[in-house]
């Protein structure tokens, strides 16, 4: 059975210098996916370990006819939750959901970070990645409740 694809399984953390980078206590890494001619994925991710900070934004744009590059959705973990940033018909809302920080954890380099640390450290970071996954889920029911209050202002 195949495992699970994650939208970060292009990172290789058999890779000296991320091996290197991962071992650091601050760290960031950038990496972009084209798809086709017209989509591409591009996907930044930083960290601190002494503050148990980790951000994963994964982007997906797609080129317009005028040649520019239009970000049609963005996960990010900015606000302390993982969320997804969609242009709906009603506008473009903010969509929280446990479930979108799930991919986050499947990121090999969090894995990598995660595996590094000691043991207690190491806990309570997956302590951490358990109350956001719960945090998420209990925004979704708070979005599908009123979606128009997690509409962005455009």
């Amino acid at each position: 059975m195949e495992k699970n694809r994650s939208i970060c399984d292009g990172i290789n953390l058999d890779d000296q210098q991320l091996k290197r980078i991962i071992l650091q206590n601050k760290g960031a890494v950038k990496q972009e996916r084209i798809l086709s001619e017209r989509k591409r994925i591009v996907v930044k991710v930083s960290w601190n370990k002494r503050k148990m900070f980790f951000n994963c934004s994964i982007v997906f744009l797609e080129k317009q006819n005028n040649g520019s590059w239009k970000c049609v959705v963005r996960f990010d973990d900015n606000h302390e939750c993982r969320h997804m940033d969609v242009d709906l018909p009603t506008g473009r809302a903010k969509m929280i959901y446990g479930r979108l920080t799930l991919a986050k954890v499947e990121c090999p380099i969090l894995s990598g970070i995660i595996d590094s640390l000691p043991k207690e450290k190491a806990d309570a970071w997956k302590i951490r990645l358990f109350h956001e996954i719960t945090l998420g889920n209990h925004k979704r029911k708070e979005f599908l409740k009123n979606p128009k209050i997690h509409l962005l202002a455009s």
